[in-house]
């Protein structure tokens, strides 16, 4: 019970890496699409 446990912690703890990941992915890319469409920010 102990390692199955230990292995569902290991398991949700990487998707929530990767979703903080792409969702930090997501924030770029925005970031990105703001500095084309309004020259004045930096």
């Amino acid at each position: 019970m102990v390692t199955v446990s230990n292995m569902n912690c290991k398991v949700n703890n990487g998707n929530r890496q990767q979703s903080f990941h792409f969702f930090l992915n997501i924030v770029k890319v925005n970031l990105e699409i703001l500095k084309k469409t309004l020259p004045n920010f930096k």
